[in-house]
């Protein structure tokens, strides 16, 4: 069991529960099982004396076999591409208000919760502020930057350490020689931020330019204009902004004295440059629309619009 779970268990245990989590880090897997393992911990028969769930009672395999009435886990059914909108967040809120159907709470696991549409995340917002005694959201991102502020805010976070963009990073270098260390790094923390294992030839020479952008913009001495060097493609578009938008993650972590978690940006040199050039502020500006416009774009939003917003961006 690791440490963040034995934690959490000794909390819940001690009555220190909350209505809303937000599980970050760590891959898609490990948010999901601990999100799971938090649920035991909460409506586990037999718990230990030290809080932790003992994974064989009627509401512990219930859980394990994704059949409890009580735990729903939303948000499995996503395509990459896709997002999580408000009409799923609707359905939530609606059954939130039903009673459990035989346990003490209801728990509502939402995967891929950095795909919320602002839309959402303010319809679950209205939920968080007002929530009914019963109930405990968790909320699975990759990184809290994702969310607003103000989901944020609501909902207690832990971050998982993981080991898995090292392990991805020394596969591509054996599977790829021809990569460089650099590449072989920002790659591999890409897919780990994005939940993938691989990518067609033609996506690693798109990803390859969206890297050489970030350094241009974001580092290089050199003025950019940063609409002069999107691709016009939507689907392109979409990946670079996305990259863009783990970059500025990123140089905010750094600021923080997070660099270690850096997913494209992972040199100490280059995120000290970068994050010598942009005050938060700037930050966290350029992060909200990056994403609202890659949340735009893959809801078929006009490119020429998108174009055009972007174009007074500059480094």
């Amino acid at each position: 069991m690791s440490e963040l779970a034995t934690a959490l268990f000794d909390e819940i245990k001690k009555g220190y529960l909350c209505h809303s989590y937000l599980l970050e880090g760590g891959s898609p897997a490990e948010r999901l099982a601990l999100a799971k393992n938090i649920a035991s911990a909460i409506l586990c028969e037999k718990k230990s004396i030290d809080g932790s769930p003992c994974f064989c009672c009627n509401a512990c395999l219930k859980i394990k076999n994704n059949i409890h009435p009580d735990v729903s886990v939303r948000g499995l059914d996503i395509p990459d591409t896709g997002t999580f909108g408000i009409d799923k967040i609707r359905d939530v809120r609606s059954e939130a208000y039903i009673l459990p159907n035989e346990s003490d709470y209801k728990i509502y696991i939402l995967v891929s919760a950095e795909k919320l549409t602002t839309q959402a995340q303010n319809a679950l917002l209205k939920v968080f502020e007002e929530p009914p005694k019963n109930v405990v959201f968790i909320l699975l991102a990759p990184f809290r930057t994702s969310l607003l502020p103000t989901v944020i805010s609501r909902a207690k976070i832990y971050t998982l350490q993981s080991d898995s963009k090292n392990i991805l990073s020394a596969e591509l270098a054996e599977k790829h020689p021809e990569f460089s260390d650099v590449f072989s790094k920002r790659i591999s923390g890409l897919m780990s931020a994005l939940a993938k294992t691989n990518f067609s030839d033609t996506e690693y020479t798109l990803y390859r330019e969206a890297f050489d952008l970030c350094e241009l913009f974001f580092i290089s001495p050199v003025e950019c204009r940063l609409i002069e060097k999107l691709p016009r493609k939507r689907e392109d578009m979409i990946c670079f902004l996305d990259v863009l938008s783990l970059a500025v993650r990123d140089i905010l972590l750094y600021k923080k004295g997070a660099g270690d978690n850096a997913f494209i940006l992972v040199g100490e040199n280059e995120l000290n440059k970068a994050s010598s050039r942009f005050s938060m502020k700037k930050l966290i500006s350029l992060y909200d629309k990056f994403f609202e416009c890659s949340v735009r774009l893959e809801s078929f939003g006009n490119v020429n619009t998108m174009i055009s917003e972007l174009s007074f961006l500059t480094a």
